[in-house]
C-alpha cells in the first residue's frame, strides 16, 4: 500500500510540474466546448489525471507542498481537475482554514480563478466552491482578517444566484450553517440571522457601458431601463431564497422537490435555534447589513443563568 502511494505521489509530481497552465486566460478544458489545438487538449487531459491522482492521496494538512499543488489546480483549464482541487481545498479548510485562505490569496479577488469557477460548466465544482467559501468565511482563526472573510462570503452569496438548484441549495445550507451533522445551535442561529439580515449587492451589468459607447443614438426603452435598475438593486438573501424555493416547488422534477423541501426543513431548524438563543425579539421584516457588525455569536455566553434578553445585537437598518 505504501509503495502504491509513493508511486502515485511521483506520478502526480511529474504531471503537475509539466502541465500547469501559463498565467494567461483560462482555456476550455476536456469537458468544455469542442475545438482547440492538440497541445491544449493533451494538457487538459494530463491536468485531469494529475488532480485525480492528488485527490486519491491522503490529506496532508501540514504539508505546504500538498497545499500548493491543490491551489495550483484551481487555475487549470480542465473543469474536473478544478473540481478535484476545490474538493481538496474544502477538506483542508476544515482543519486549517487560515493556511488555505492565505494560499489562495489573489485567486478570490475580482478577476481571479475562483471568480471564474462561478461561470464554469461543472456543477460539482461550484458545489465544492460553496463549501470552501463557507469553511473560510466562518473560520475563527480569520477573525483578524475580516477583508478575507468578506471576499469568500461574497462568492458564497453569489452562488445563491446559480442557475443550478444543486448549487443554489448547497449555498443556502452553507449560509444556514448546515454543512455536516456536527453543527451547533449557535452556528444555526447565526445562519438564520445571516439569511434574514444580509444583503446581496448584485454586480453591475458588464454590458451597460459598452452599449452606451457603441450605440449612443439608440435610447433604451423604459421597460428595459426599469428592469436593469431593479436587478442591480441590493437584494436581501431571504427574498432571493424564497423566490428560488417558490420556483422549485413548481417543478415537476422529484429530486428538485425533495431538495427544496430539505432546504425548508433546515431553514426551520435554524430559525428554531435563533429563537432558542433569544433572537426572537428581532424584527424579521427589517433587513440589515451585517458587514459592520461584530457578528461573532460564538463569544456569547449562553448558559442557563443568562437571560435570553441579554443578547443584544446592534445593527444598521437598511
Amino acid at each position: 500500500m505504501t509503495g502504491r502511494l509513493t508511486e502515485l505521489q511521483l506520478f502526480y509530481k511529474t504531471l503537475n510540474t509539466s502541465v500547469a497552465d501559463t498565467p494567461q486566460k483560462r482555456k476550455k478544458g476536456i469537458l468544455g466546448t469542442k475545438g482547440g489545438d492538440k497541445e491544449s487538449t493533451i494538457r487538459s487531459n494530463l491536468q485531469y489525471a494529475a488532480l485525480s491522482a492528488l485527490r486519491r492521496l491522503p490529506l496532508d494538512p501540514g504539508n505546504p507542498a500538498f497545499l500548493h499543488r491543490a491551489v495550483r489546480g484551481v487555475s487549470f483549464a480542465d473543469p474536473v481537475a478544478v473540481r478535484h482541487s476545490l474538493d481538496i481545498l474544502s477538506d483542508l479548510a476544515t482543519s486549517d482554514p487560515y493556511a488555505v485562505a492565505m494560499a489562495l490569496g489573489k485567486l478570490v479577488q475580482p478577476g481571479g480563478a475562483l471568480q471564474d469557477v462561478l461561470h464554469m460548466h461543472d456543477v460539482l465544482a461550484r458545489v465544492a466552491l460553496a463549501r470552501l467559501c463557507h469553511s473560510i468565511s466562518r473560520a475563527r482563526s480569520l477573525d483578524e482578517r475580516p477583508d478575507i472573510k468578506a471576499q469568500f462570503n461574497s462568492v458564497l452569496y453569489q452562488l445563491l444566484l446559480d442557475p443550478s438548484e444543486r448549487v443554489c441549495f448547497e449555498a443556502v445550507l452553507c449560509v444556514l450553517g448546515k454543512v455536516d451533522n456536527a453543527e451547533r445551535t449557535e452556528e444555526r442561529a447565526a445562519g438564520w440571522y445571516r439569511l434574514t439580515r444580509e444583503i446581496l449587492k448584485l454586480p453591475e451589468a458588464p454590458s451597460a457601458k459598452d452599449s452606451n459607447s457603441e450605440s449612443k443614438d439608440a435610447a433604451p426603452s423604459k421597460s428595459s431601463k426599469d428592469k436593469s435598475s431593479k436587478t442591480r438593486r441590493p437584494q436581501p438573501l431571504i427574498k432571493l431564497v424564497m423566490r428560488r424555493l417558490e420556483s422549485s416547488f413548481r417543478s415537476f422534477s422529484r429530486p428538485v422537490l425533495h431538495a427544496a423541501a430539505r432546504v425548508v426543513q433546515e431553514m426551520g431548524k435554524s430559525r428554531a435555534a435563533a429563537f432558542a438563543l433569544g433572537l426572537q425579539d428581532i424584527d424579521e421584516g427589517a433587513y440589515v447589513n451585517t458587514d459592520h457588525i461584530n457578528n461573532d455569536l460564538y463569544d456569547q455566553n449562553h448558559n442557563e443563568t443568562s437571560h435570553p434578553e441579554g443578547i443584544r445585537l446592534s445593527f444598521l437598518i437598511i
